[in-house]
């Protein structure tokens, strides 16, 4: 089933009710942008991110939309994002948050000392749960790993 469509709302004019599942404020306002001009209306759910250990981004997002939408019985939207780094072989994968909060960015540039080939993409995966349908889109966004950190905000990779 194609992403485009599969969210309709029930009444001709009614825009359909989305949940989006973050405590991250500019998540939301992403996601708003996003969804501009379509008839859906994104709303911030009251529910903990429900996060398993997993290989994959894809299984990590749907899961916790899973569980999301079991505790709200409404239609859920749950992001996750992973760091592969070639020269790593995809590490730290869905674990960058973990590796970030353990051995920080320094930790990752250690890891990187005297590499060459530096490029690495974050892989962003959205489940969304609008019964009877679930769908997960992903995307990367590409560049390279930098030799210090840069800028005052986020992972600073």
């Amino acid at each position: 089933m194609s992403g485009r469509g599969w969210v309709r709302p029930r009444l001709r004019g009614e825009k359909a009710v989305l949940w989006l599942v973050t405590r991250n404020r500019h998540k939301l306002e992403e996601a708003q942008e996003a969804l501009r001009g379509y008839p859906v209306d994104l709303k911030v759910a009251d529910v903990g991110k429900f996060e398993i250990q997993a290989d994959s981004v894809e299984e990590v997002a749907l899961t916790a939309a899973r569980f999301a939408y079991t505790a709200l019985r409404r239609p859920v939207v749950v992001d996750d994002t992973s760091l592969e780094i070639r020269a790593l072989n995809g590490f730290p994968g869905v674990y960058a948050n973990y590796v970030y909060r353990t051995i920080g960015l320094r930790g990752v540039l250690k890891l990187l000392e005297g590499v060459g080939d530096r490029r690495a993409c974050f892989r962003t995966a959205v489940a969304a749960i609008v019964p009877p349908w679930e769908k997960v889109f992903t995307g990367p966004t590409c560049g390279v790993i930098v030799e210090e950190p840069r800028g005052l905000h986020g992972f600073g990779y």
